[in-house]
């Protein structure tokens, strides 16, 4: 019946559509976001699955990508090359000071991180049996601070920060200090993982204290109960649950 329908329509010059409807949290950050052609900041971009969804909800905006793992870099600069315009790719990360440092590769890249996973948990044990040595290689990368990037480059002001980097979170913070007390950044968004993944875990209140009293928080992607619901990587973990969230900050007034 769809195809009859669609063939009628087509006969005529006419086509179905499907509406590019966005979620609830991507509607939160169009709202306080409120620009056509944001300036957003992209850290740990992997192979580009954040620019394909910030331009679905900004046609216009302006991407910074930085991604570290030399293969999804080259994923990540193809997408922006072929598919994207105003998307600048950027083989480093963001930390808390200028360096060269290991990254721990994982055959998912998703999970690749500065930090060393805990390889005792459930979590990485049945990804070890899933794939077969989880664990890939190291390589060695540079970080840069966001504060001298954004010197280097002449950028006032940053519309949405997203930081997505597996635990190395509140680094990339601390290197833009001087952007959140200046509350030269409009949004922060950021993942926190809770449970043992890696070595070292985040909590509300060590991110909290990066932002210093000058951003409060506006939403939590998928806030239910992350002992029942798996739909956002949820696994059974020694000493804990691992779940993730998606947070927004939005900057306080002055």
């Amino acid at each position: 019946m769809k195809f009859i329908i669609k063939k009628i329509l087509s006969s005529f010059n006419y086509k179905i559509i499907k509406e590019n409807k966005l979620s609830s949290f991507d509607k939160i950050i169009r709202h306080f976001t409120n620009k056509e052609e944001p300036l957003i900041f992209d850290v740990g971009a992997n192979s580009g699955q954040s620019i394909i969804r910030f331009k679905k909800i900004f046609k216009e905006s302006i991407i910074y990508s930085f991604e570290p793992q030399k293969n999804e870099f080259q994923k990540l600069k193809s997408l922006c090359n072929e598919q994207y315009k105003n998307c600048f790719p950027f083989n480093f990360g963001l930390g808390n000071e200028e360096k060269k440092m290991n990254i721990n590769i994982f055959k998912n890249s998703v999970h690749s991180s500065f930090l060393s996973p805990d390889t005792s948990t459930d979590w990485f044990k049945n990804r070890d049996l899933k794939f077969g040595n989880f664990f890939e290689n190291v390589e060695e990368t540079r970080i840069c601070k966001l504060e001298n990037f954004v010197k280097e480059n002449k950028i006032d002001s940053i519309d949405l920060l997203k930081i997505d980097t597996q635990g190395f979170e509140d680094q990339v913070l601390q290197g833009s200090k001087q952007m959140i007390l200046d509350q030269n950044i409009n949004l922060i968004e950021l993942e926190i993982i809770f449970g043992k993944r890696y070595t070292k875990q985040l909590s509300f209140f060590e991110i909290e204290k990066h932002l210093f009293n000058n951003y409060k928080l506006i939403a939590i992607d998928k806030a239910t109960n992350i002992i029942d619901n798996d739909a956002f990587d949820l696994y059974t973990a020694n000493g804990g649950t691992t779940g993730k969230y998606s947070v927004n900050w939005d900057k306080k007034k002055k």
